[in-house]
């Protein structure tokens, strides 16, 4: 008898854009889909016990910093989640124990997630090239 070898497949992170791609669905259902995900994760961490809970729903936070710092999609993802993170967040600061400081590390990792993504938005150069200006553009630009 002869054992085959089990097939080893490099993982690979699955981005917003793939998820939109992939499937055939509609950009609402894609929302919804990852609406659903995240509230069944907060729903299973509710389960938890309570000394348990404050790093779960810190994990939840990461996965939705993640979405927001994933540009690949056509389309905003992030934006209609955001009342999501809110629930999230309330949730957190409700499960925090007595001198825990997870939560508050959590949230200025998020904020600072957040300003660093919008840092690198500005050094994004465009794809397509600029209108030139006219003449009189840019005489009234000039100081």
């Amino acid at each position: 008898m002869s054992c085959s070898q089990p097939d080893h497949r490099k993982l690979t992170r699955l981005t917003s854009s793939d998820i939109v791609s992939a499937s055939s669905t509609s950009f609402a259902a894609s929302i919804g889909l990852i609406k659903q995900a995240l509230t069944s994760f907060v729903e299973i961490v509710d389960v938890l016990p309570a000394s348990q809970k404050e790093d779960q729903l810190a994990v939840a936070t990461y996965l939705f910093a993640e979405l927001l710092r994933d540009e690949t999609a056509k389309a905003d993802l992030a934006g209609p989640c955001l009342p999501l993170l809110k629930a999230i967040c309330d949730r957190a600061y409700a499960a925090r124990q007595p001198g825990s400081h997870i939560y508050a590390r959590v949230l200025h990792g998020l904020l600072s997630a957040c300003i660093q993504h919008v840092d690198e938005m500005r050094y994004v150069v465009p794809s397509a090239p600029l209108p030139r200006q006219s003449q009189s553009a840019s005489r009234l630009i000039r100081p």
